[in-house]
């Protein structure tokens, strides 16, 4: 079976990853930045960034 090409975009990436993270992570997401942020109830939060390298 030969593989297509495809092209992923940022966008969808972190769209995905937002729809993943809603499964995993007990808190608030959201976007900030240009990336997807994650507030915890205990106070921490974390922004996960997507950039394509090449």
């Amino acid at each position: 079976m030969e593989q297509e090409k495809y092209v992923v975009t940022k966008e969808q990436l972190m769209l995905d990853l937002m729809l993943l993270a809603e499964g995993i992570f007990e808190g608030e997401l959201g976007q900030s930045g240009g990336g997807l942020l994650i507030s915890f109830t205990n106070g921490q939060q974390f922004r996960i960034a997507v950039e394509e390298v090449a």
